[in-house]
């Protein structure tokens, strides 16, 4: 019987299904006993992990005990407190190397028994040296039973890690066997699904014609896609362009208003010194309303200035070696006149190793202004401000403001570094602002490499922080950060 193209087509293709199902049946059962291997091995090399951060947390326990019963510094007891804590955690994970080395149940125990024991021993030496009895604390550590105890626990893991390393090469053995077996399976059923599929390709000569007319169609695609993106690419060069200009313009008004503004702040102070004449209360008062005002002015055109500078690429640093406990003190006294009212105490902490930066100091002074009146502003009366300047690694120092106001809801902290972002809720309301104060900060600081960032809780506090480069080689010591990688 003599089959058409069509039926010889669909006889090739059932062909090639078929035998394909049969290859692919018989290395899929391989290479399922193969993941099943892999799955062990791996939950082995986790098993394996995990005793060793066992006996890792342990030695450092003893480091940090040591380090303590040397020193007497508060730091090194916390990490003492530390490592002992995640030793404890550890030892919780025997179950889990249990369930892989069942086999090792004994000598697992017997590390648990002596780590807990261990951890026992050094808990009362260190609470003989936290009770004054400092001398008796170093004999008790330095006694033979503790060498012998660390020694011991150290065989029993090395006699388990043994043990386990030899049934892990086991293993490792049967699944190179797997393997093997599972490449000829596939590679043979390949082949043959090659010459089936070369067979059958003979058959199918006639679809390139077909072929061609889809790519032409694709060809056609791609022009029409070409075009398209042509056109939004023109698109985005005028809203580049349209938010130069906007930028541009917001600098020209900018400089245009503070002209004035500078005039009636100065002629406002004039009159409140009293250098062209007296006045009485209700003009002070009146003409104090003023100054305050124009002042206030002044600030949001000069926020806004530096915003348009910052979005146009416009804004310049002028890096010098600056004096940051200077610097800070400066700026505190110039906001003395909204702290002392609400008598506000602000407390500055300079990290010993963090004292110098080379940076522009106008600009840090801005960082530190827009964050500190900030503080005092949602800072109630009787409250604190506290200023740290904390040494990060060897070239980088973390600002941070921390005050006891009324603190940020989670919902409200996600917009609050975006020009003209304001509380909504009615607690904000009440304080006065235009919203670019913290947009600006983040702009200055990230153009420096820098990044912003704050940590709050309703009704407890804010902290606000800036991480700046602190510059010039010479200033790059080694220190060791106090608040974590960043």
């Amino acid at each position: 019987m003599t089959l058409t193209l069509r039926q010889r087509i669909r006889v090739s293709v059932l062909a090639c299904l078929l035998f394909s199902l049969a290859v692919l049946t018989l290395a899929g059962w391989r290479l399922m006993q193969w993941r099943s291997n892999i799955d062990w091995m791996l939950r082995a090399q986790k098993a394996m992990t995990l005793l060793e951060r066992i006996i890792s947390n342990l030695e450092k326990a003893e480091t940090a005990e040591r380090g303590y019963l040397l020193t007497s510094r508060p730091s090194s007891l916390t990490e003492y407190e530390r490592a002992v804590s995640d030793t404890s955690e550890s030892l919780d994970s025997v179950p889990l190397i249990e369930a892989v080395f069942p086999s090792e149940h004994a000598g697992l125990e017997k590390i648990r028994d002596q780590v807990r024991g261990r951890l026992e021993y050094m808990t009362e030496t260190v609470g003989l040296h936290r009770s004054g009895d400092i001398e008796r604390a170093r004999n008790h550590t330095m006694a033979p039973q503790a060498r012998k105890a660390i020694d011991g626990i150290r065989a029993a893991a090395d006699d388990v890690r043994r043990n386990c390393y030899a049934v892990l090469e086991q293993r490792s053995g049967e699944q190179r066997r797997i393997t093997a077996d599972a490449q000829w399976r596939l590679v043979s059923g390949f082949l043959l699904i090659l010459l089936l599929l070369l067979l059958a390709w003979v058959r199918l000569d006639r679809s390139l014609h077909l072929h061609e007319v889809t790519e032409a169609s694709l060809h056609k695609s791609e022009s029409e896609l070409r075009d398209k993106t042509a056109l939004l690419e023109n698109h985005n060069a005028e809203i580049l362009r349209a938010t130069q200009l906007k930028s541009e313009f917001l600098a020209n008004m900018s400089h245009e208003l503070r002209t004035p503004l500078n005039g009636i702040t100065g002629f406002a102070e004039v009159l409140i010194d009293g250098l062209a004449g007296p006045v009485n209360t209700s003009q002070r008062d009146y003409l104090e309303e003023i100054l305050g005002g124009s002042r206030h002015l002044l600030r949001l055109v000069e926020d806004v200035l530096d915003l348009s500078k910052v979005e146009a690429g416009k804004m310049t640093f002028r890096p010098e070696l600056v004096d940051l406990e200077k610097s800070i003190q400066e700026t505190i006294q110039m906001l003395a006149f909204m702290a002392d009212p609400k008598r506000i105490q602000i407390i500055s902490e300079i990290d010993a190793d963090g004292k110098h930066a080379h940076l522009d100091p106008a600009r840090f002074k801005q960082v530190l202004f827009n964050y500190l009146s900030n503080a005092v502003k949602f800072t109630p009366s009787d409250g604190k401000v506290f200023i740290r300047v904390i040494a990060e690694a060897d070239t980088w120092f973390r600002l941070e403001v921390e005050d006891t106001g009324v603190g940020i809801a989670a919902e409200d902290q996600k917009g609050l570094f975006k020009e003209f972002h304001q509380l909504d809720t009615s607690v904000g309301k009440q304080f006065q602002g235009a919203g670019l104060g913290l947009a600006l900060t983040k702009r200055i600081v990230e153009a420096q490499g820098g990044r912003v960032g704050l940590l709050s809780q309703v009704g407890v506090g804010s902290t606000f922080f800036a991480l700046l480069p602190r510059g010039r080689a010479d200033l790059r010591t080694p220190v060791r950060s106090l608040t974590g990688a960043v």
